[in-house]
């Protein structure tokens, strides 16, 4: 179903087409612009009676988490159901959905894996746009037109007007007079309570830094060699104890980072509940070029990862939990910031093989883009082959890492 303004079914038609689209619903026109998301929910459960579908699967976007988590939409269609959820919420991001209703949801690096059967109803799932990958299965859609009807109630919410500002930090939520939930923790749904308070982070080693071109290190001891999307920032000066008011002047320039990590052994190490050691700390990619802070809206950086040319993902740090200086300001607490440190502000959503259940090779070539910053690419080297007798003999391996099949 498309919604949106006049001729929104005509320009996705022929993407849609591509995938095996035979019949759109189209809601366009103006009466359906301009509100908050209840007269899209109320036309999706309208249509969701009349033709029954296997399942019903929203974008991950803030408008897709809302229409989820609106109770007429839930309550208007019988059987309705979360095929993830919490007990405080909707779990969203799904990345796996099989036919017998069987969701999985990964989330924080891997650190978190959901998964949900619905054994009866209809599944209502969220899902990242970059984690469906249809084949192609050409057809020729027809269109069939949806009457919309905002009613009174929903008039009243109504966006009369858009503000632009700059985001330096997040508004207080007790500031604000509509509160919408959108991306990962905002609205603290599916946010678990030591995310929501902090910027959760590990500290490496500073001496496994490489460039762009280098090649990625394979150590000997991974099956599974894993690169991670996101950007981060150079300090400019030391200090401790900062503010993030304080904080905002103690930033240098952003750049690139790909974190690369051995995944099997990274969960292996974590199965003890501890942070990750060796899985994680043997290389880093940075570059290829730094901006200051005057350069560049770090809540508009549009980032994407492709890996012998293919897009494996993309996203924006548009839904970020902490703005820039919030991480620093965690950071320096009861300890000191030194200038010229490195601190990463979080893989993007679904930007990592982890994510997708994707995995990287000897011989790939991985491109990590960010608007305004550059490509930063990287060969993935060869496996190293340790020497007889180096580690441990009690270290055989460890169990690969499979959390979402497609």
């Amino acid at each position: 179903m498309v919604l949106g303004g006049p001729g929104a079914a005509e320009a996705l038609g022929g993407r849609l087409g591509e995938h095996g689209a035979e019949k759109i619903y189209a809601a366009e026109g103006g009466e359906i612009g301009g509100y908050l998301v209840a007269p899209k929910a109320t036309v999706l459960a309208d249509l969701v009676k009349r033709v029954q579908p296997a399942a019903v699967l929203l974008a991950s976007s803030q408008e897709g988490k809302e229409i989820a988590a609106v109770e007429r939409f839930v309550r208007g269609v019988p059987g309705a159901r979360l095929a993830v959820q919490l007990d405080n919420g909707i779990l969203t991001d799904v990345v796996g959905l099989a036919a017998d209703g069987t969701a999985t949801q990964v989330a924080f690096a891997g650190s978190t894996i959901g998964t949900s059967r619905v054994t009866r109803g209809l599944p209502l799932v969220t899902v990242r746009p970059n984690s469906v990958n249809p084949a192609p299965a050409p057809a020729t859609p027809t269109v069939e037109q949806l009457t919309v009807t905002v009613g009174e109630a929903d008039k009243l919410a109504k966006v009369v007007d858009r503000v632009a500002e700059q985001k330096g930090s997040r508004p207080e939520l007790t500031e604000a007079s509509v509160v919408v939930s959108g991306g990962r923790g905002v609205g603290g749904a599916a946010t678990p309570p030591a995310l929501a308070a902090m910027p959760i982070c590990y500290k490496c080693d500073a001496d496994s830094i490489i460039g762009p071109d280098e090649p990625l290190l394979w150590p000997s001891y991974t099956e599974q060699l894993d690169f991670e999307l996101e950007v981060g920032f150079f300090t400019s000066r030391g200090g401790r104890d900062l503010t993030p008011e304080q904080a905002v002047d103690y930033i240098a320039g952003v750049t690139i980072s790909n974190d690369v990590s051995a995944r099997d052994n990274q969960f292996f190490e974590m199965s003890l509940s501890i942070g990750p050691s060796k899985g994680k700390d043997f290389c880093t990619a940075m570059g290829p070029y730094v901006l200051t802070m005057d350069e560049v809206d770090e809540w508009d950086i549009q980032l994407s990862a492709r890996v012998n040319g293919e897009i494996w993902a993309s996203g924006t740090t548009a839904d970020r939990q902490f703005s820039f200086a919030e991480v620093p300001a965690w950071a320096s607490l009861d300890e000191d910031v030194r200038p010229g440190e490195f601190l990463a502000v979080g893989t993007v959503g679904g930007g990592c093989g982890l994510e997708l259940d994707r995995w990287i090779r000897p011989g790939d070539v991985v491109e990590l883009d960010a608007s305004g910053i550059g490509t930063l690419r990287n060969p993935v080297g060869e496996r190293h082959v340790a020497p007889p007798g180096a580690g441990l003999r009690t270290y055989s391996g460890s169990s690969p890492v499979h959390p979402g099949r497609h």
